[in-house]
């Protein structure tokens, strides 16, 4: 079968809805059951962006935007240098979190002197970092 928008359509498949989404989509969507939302749970649909840094949480049946995050660099002087969102967000629903690995072009300023670096030291210990300002690297919870 050749997938095209005829096979797709003869098969009862449609666009369920569709949304506006400020940026370019590389990751890939993640669908969440029952997800506890402000104002009650929803199946969430996850879509993150690159060039803008976005994550939007949708209803995943409705296309209802129930929130929508950019994310930063902590530096305020490179705020505008958002690069993208290429994984998919991991969502920890019993805990009701979402981590989402981010980078932006502020990636000069990263060595491994600094606490909060990507590039930890080669000293064979294990090294956690909490900062989530990771340079070129975000993690945001």
């Amino acid at each position: 079968t050749i997938l095209t928008p005829q096979a797709v359509s003869s098969r009862g498949m449609r666009i369920k809805y569709t949304h506006p989404i400020d940026g370019w989509i590389n990751a890939q969507p993640l669908y969440v059951r029952r997800v506890a939302f402000p104002g009650g749970a929803a199946n969430g649909l996850f879509v993150s962006t690159i060039w803008t840094n976005k994550v939007y949480a949708l209803d995943a049946d409705t296309g209802a935007e129930k929130w929508v995050a950019t994310l930063l660099d902590s530096d305020t002087a490179k705020r505008g240098m958002a690069q993208g969102i290429d994984a998919t967000p991991v969502v920890d629903a019993p805990n009701n979190r979402i981590y989402v690995a981010f980078s932006t072009k502020n990636q000069a300023l990263d060595s491994a002197d600094q606490p909060d670096s990507t590039q930890p030291p080669n000293d064979g210990k294990a090294h956690t970092y909490q900062d989530t300002d990771l340079k070129n690297l975000d993690t945001a919870f």
